[in-house]
């Protein structure tokens, strides 16, 4: 009986996580129909799709307490290539970590955040460059640490010198990992952010 009940909450669990993909891919086409600036629209649909990616790949690993973040974050970058400036590349290093889906959902919607805004502000008029990202977990301690670095124009917050929504969103999202980040800017944007790993 206690078999039989695991494998139905596990067919349960995949069901809910497809569900939640699938709606998420619903909201997405909803978005794309709304009367808006095009760039706002591809904004929030490049943030659905960051979400929508946890929920398959928890789906498709058969995984629920603890996330493969390397594997992870490797498809996510893989889609974020496609949509990298004509001359900019992007690549990565992502070391072997175990995240609670919890940890998952926000460390993928920061990466996709800081490199959409690398791709959109740090390489202006055709300029080259790279967008290199790296997840290194250091022997010491329990934390993780995710590095951003681009070697693009550098920027200020916003155009206006403000706080937009990409910093504010990345800030609550450092906050809800319990982490730290930073941002420099030198010669490009370089972020990084360190978070306790609670897999």
């Amino acid at each position: 009986e206690l078999e039989l009940a695991l494998s139905h909450n596990k067919v349960l669990f995949q069901e809910i996580h497809h569900r939640v993909k699938n709606n998420l891919q619903q909201v997405a086409s909803l978005v794309k129909l709304q009367q808006a600036p095009a760039q706002m629209k591809e904004d929030l649909i490049r943030r659905i799709a960051a979400m929508s990616a946890v929920h398959q790949h928890i789906y498709e690993s058969d995984q629920f307490g603890a996330l493969d973040a390397e594997a992870y974050l490797d498809k996510l970058l893989a889609g974020l290539r496609d949509s990298a400036p004509p001359k900019v590349d992007l690549d990565w290093r992502l070391a072997p970590l175990q995240l609670s889906p919890d940890q998952a959902l926000p460390l993928g919607l920061i990466v996709n955040e800081v490199v959409a805004n690398a791709f959109k502000h740090g390489f202006p008029n055709g300029r080259a460059g790279r967008v290199s990202v790296s997840l290194e977990r250091p022997l010491e301690g329990n934390e993780a640490v995710l590095s951003i670095i681009d070697t693009g124009v550098g920027m200020s917050e916003t155009p206006s010198g403000g706080m937009g929504l990409g910093t504010r969103l990345i800030a609550g999202l450092s906050q809800q990992l319990e982490g730290k980040s930073a941002t420099t800017r030198d010669n490009g944007v370089k972020f990084e952010l360190r978070f306790p790993v609670n897999a």
